[in-house]
């Protein structure tokens, strides 16, 4: 075990936790690992000027579950740092070792601290915590009228934080076949999604865009319900053309990137679709199918502004998104060349982190496994019932995609896609 693996148990059971319960990279915004160099003149690791490791210092950062700093140690496990704020952030107490004239840029929330103005930057503004407020009005000020535009954490700090201010999407393909446990299968997934990032991105508006053919009304009622009920938007759609629209400009009949969608970037997008070799598809085998696809003929329609970079991921549960071309036997499985692949054309036209399966998709245990269902074990199965044939969930899936098995003999894991040139 390294030094550095024995100093974050150290400090896990001083915290009163089991070994191994911190991990160096568990944390909200910050770096786990902070290296300090008191003599910038002879030590830069990376701009060109010589470096010296003996001139280097390293500093583990220890978050609580908020984010906020609250202890930093040095390399041996000493205690370097200690800081106490209220909870709006207010700095209340600062001890330092002052060993190595060394204090943490990062503070409330892991977020970086400007010394000279005393705000601190959460990428999308700046937050005063004297006062308690950010210094500009929030982009999305006009979705939550009942909020002001300058409160912070929805006035409660205790509970939430406010990672940048984005937006998270759910795409959801028309509905499936005859089955009752298959008909709202990608709507069971795509609830499960949005309660996800209720609780996982509280301050970032999420929507879920679908597909609307082959949903009834009351279908659609249903869904759209759940969906608020987790702080979400239903937003209906009948196109490709106006899934992209929507993805630019935050409107389904607006097709050029807009300054809404510029303001309000996508953090996340999760799909949920059938889909076949180079293509996503959103209304498989229906009266729509020729206008619901996503392929190489509109991928590009995607405008890579509505995103921001890699910090942005795409996840494709739709089968067979990492699949290319031309098979390669690649020690006991296949491989297909994922460079032609959708997933890495979608990665080349938004400019997104993409991840996505080379197999098919495996939605079985959307209404939990045979066990959960009929026996309540382990757990009992989240409660359904028939809305015109389909079996709704109305808290969503039990349980997330998978990887299937088919095609035999083919790598079946989730793979990344970043953008080429």
């Amino acid at each position: 075990m390294s030094k550095e693996r024995r100093v974050v148990d150290s400090v896990a059971i001083l915290c009163g936790l089991e070994k191994g319960a911190i991990d160096k990279s568990d944390n909200l915004s910050l770096p786990s690992v902070y290296v300090y160099y008191p003599d910038l003149v002879n030590t830069t690791e990376s701009n060109g000027i010589e470096s010296s490791s003996s001139s280097r210092i390293m500093f583990w950062y220890h978050p609580d579950y908020l984010g906020n700093v609250d202890l930093i140690t040095e390399k041996d496990g000493n205690a370097h740092e200690f800081f106490m704020y209220n909870p709006w952030g207010e700095q209340m107490h600062q001890w330092n070792a002052n060993t190595y004239g060394f204090s943490s840029p990062y503070r409330f929330n892991g977020k970086e601290l400007d010394p000279e103005t005393g705000l601190a930057y959460y990428s999308a503004r700046y937050y005063q915590s004297k006062v308690s407020i950010w210094l500009s009005i929030d982009l999305k000020a006009a979705e939550y009228p009942s909020v002001s535009g300058y409160t912070a954490m929805n006035n409660n700090p205790l509970l939430y934080i406010d990672p940048n201010g984005m937006e998270n999407i759910v795409v959801v393909g028309s509905q499936s076949d005859n089955s009752a446990g298959n008909k709202l299968m990608f709507a069971n997934q795509g609830i499960r999604a949005i309660k996800e990032m209720s609780k996982n991105s509280p301050n970032e508006s999420r929507s879920m865009i679908i597909f609307t053919e082959g949903y009834t009304d009351d279908q659609l009622s249903a869904i759209e319900k759940s969906v608020k009920s987790y702080g979400g938007t239903l937003v209906k759609v009948n196109s490709s053309e106006e899934f992209t629209n929507y993805v630019n400009s935050k409107s389904s009949s607006g097709g050029e990137l807009s300054g809404a969608r510029e303001n309000d970037k996508i953090t996340t997008m999760e799909i949920y679709s059938h889909g076949l070799p180079g293509s996503i598809e959103f209304g498989y085998e229906g009266k729509s199918e020729s206008k619901y696809k996503l392929d190489a003929s509109n991928v590009s329609n995607l405008n890579p502004g509505a995103f921001n970079g890699t910090n942005s991921t795409i996840y494709s549960y739709a089968c067979r998104t990492g699949t290319g071309s031309n098979i390669n036997f690649i020690g006991p499985t296949f491989m297909m060349k994922t460079s032609k692949s959708l997933a890495q054309k979608l990665a080349n036209a938004t400019g997104a982190h993409v991840v996505a399966f080379p197999v098919r998709t495996d939605y079985q245990f959307t209404l939990g496994t045979w066990s959960e269902r009929r026996f309540s074990f382990p757990r009992a199965a989240p409660a359904n019932y028939l809305i015109d044939g389909g079996a709704f969930m109305p808290t969503g899936a039990a349980h997330p995609v998978t990887a299937g098995g088919s095609p035999f003999g083919f790598y079946s894991g989730e793979m990344n896609f970043y953008p080429k040139n």
